[in-house]
């Protein structure tokens, strides 16, 4: 499988440079790498404020014929055990 990596049989997963962008010099840029349990580490709640919003009018709806929906749902993410993973980086 080419396109997935693995340290010691854990799967390294790879962060797009828009979401984690490298610091440092351009001539010895630093790459961040983080590891560790993440799953342990912080925890993903669900806070079930969803808003859904239809509109046949607005939005070029009325002009389309269409009905457009708008959704949104909050998310929340706490840390739970600082110590389940490591901030780290390389060259």
């Amino acid at each position: 499988q080419p396109d997935r990596y693995l340290i010691k049989g854990k799967r390294v997963v790879e962060i797009s440079d828009h979401w984690l962008p490298s610091g440092g010099e351009a001539s010895s840029p630093l790459y961040p790498l983080y590891y560790g349990d993440f799953k342990q580490a912080m925890t993903l709640f669900d806070r079930e404020n969803m808003s859904l919003l239809p509109t046949n009018i607005g939005a070029g709806a009325f002009e389309t014929d269409t009905t457009k929906i708008r959704v949104i749902d909050r998310f929340d993410v706490q840390l739970t055990d600082t110590e389940a993973f490591v901030a780290g980086s390389f060259t």
